[in-house]
Parts: structure tokens; C-alpha cells; sequence
């Protein structure tokens, strides 16, 4: 039996909406995408003159269209809702050839003894 909660593989998408600058704005709007299935993946809250403007990153279940994430987005308070088709963020590797090596039997977090002065 598959868990219904489960994150569900899907189209990304980039949301823009302003919304009031008041308490429990951000939350209508994340909980109307997500009664949606609309999960966010990232987002940024960016103040403006009017309020605030937040931008999401969303995976959407396939079949969504921009129209519907717009349309959902507006039932949870959004207004000036631009969405366009979005890339889900590549993992790079790191150029960082990680935590330094140490000779065997010793691990690198230890703390080192020294030698106490005589």
C-alpha cells in the first residue's frame, strides 16, 4: 500500500505571488498548494512596497498547468500570480575533497594529546 502522503514525482514549477505583509498570509497560500499536492520544494519571501512577494519552487503532480497552480494560488490570498515552467535545483558535487585524512586508527574529530611541559 502506497503512503498518500508521500512526495509525488512530478513537473517543477516557478511561483510568483504577492500577498499581504500580515500574519498567516504565507500559510494560506502553502496550505492551499499543498491541498493540491502543489509540494514546495524551496521558496524566498521578498518585501516590497505593497507587502511581500513570495517565490516558490513547486512540484506539481503531472497534468498541472500553470493556469491551475495560478488559480490555487489565488484561493489562498496570492494576487499578481505569475507561474512559469521551472528546473528542480541539480545537486553539484563538491570541489571540497572533504575532512582531512588521518593516519589509520585515528579519527579526525579526537582531540590530539600534547605533551605536558616538565
Amino acid at each position: 500500500m502506497a503512503d498518500e502522503h508521500a512526495p509525488l514525482p512530478g513537473v517543477a514549477w516557478r511561483l510568483r505571488a504577492t500577498v499581504r505583509d500580515v500574519p498567516g498570509r504565507l500559510a494560506a497560500v502553502a496550505a492551499a498548494l499543498a491541498a493540491h499536492r502543489y509540494d514546495i520544494v524551496s521558496m524566498q519571501v521578498f518585501a516590497v512596497p505593497d507587502g511581500v512577494v513570495d517565490g516558490f519552487l513547486l512540484s506539481a503532480p503531472a497534468g498541472a498547468t500553470a493556469a491551475d497552480i495560478a488559480a490555487v494560488t489565488k484561493l489562498g490570498g496570492g494576487k499578481d500570480v505569475r507561474v512559469v515552467p521551472g528546473r528542480r535545483p541539480r545537486v553539484r558535487r563538491s570541489a571540497h575533497p572533504g575532512p582531512p585524512r588521518r593516519s589509520p586508527g585515528r579519527h579526525w574529530l579526537a582531540p590530539t594529546r600534547r605533551a605536558e611541559a616538565g
